[in-house]
């Protein structure tokens, strides 16, 4: 979004999309600047073909409201052959202070309690229909400039 104070309205919306703004722009500039090698990364990221970003319900993965290590999710998504990047608790769906549930690389010791309708989100490439409890998916395509793919 390029005014960030959309975010509040498009959370009003309980959408789950993401459009990259021009803030996340500046910070890949300023990351580049630093560090020339990351580049390679972002290559792979933003390209057409390169991996999406999907939300799973954790169920998926591993047992409701009982602790889990962040590790444990981390090995579970693993077998997939999927990244878990982090994780979305509902719980928080309207708290723009604990950003929405959103936590993105968390500390792997971290124990979560996760709930019917909290998400993992993954780093993967065309998980395809036919994947085990696919209607538990939701994809979406990294966006520049507010120009989705």
């Amino acid at each position: 979004m390029y005014d960030i104070r959309n975010c509040q309205l498009a959370n009003r919306t309980c959408a789950d999309d993401f459009i990259v703004s021009p803030d996340l722009i500046s910070k890949y500039i300023s990351q580049l600047s630093e560090n020339q090698n990351i580049k390679k990364v972002y290559d792979v990221l933003l390209t057409a073909d390169g991996p999406e970003i999907y939300l799973c319900l954790a169920s998926m993965f591993v047992p409701l409201e009982t602790p889990i290590s962040y590790y444990q999710i981390l090995q579970e998504t693993l077998k997939y052959q999927w990244l878990a990047i982090g994780y979305r608790l509902m719980k928080y769906l309207h708290d723009e202070t604990r950003f929405f549930g959103i936590v993105l690389n968390p500390d792997k010791q971290e124990q979560i309690i996760f709930s019917k309708n909290d998400k993992i989100i993954i780093l993967a490439e065309n998980i395809m229909p036919s994947t085990p409890n696919s209607t538990q998916i939701r994809r979406y395509r990294l966006a520049i400039s507010g120009k989705p793919r």
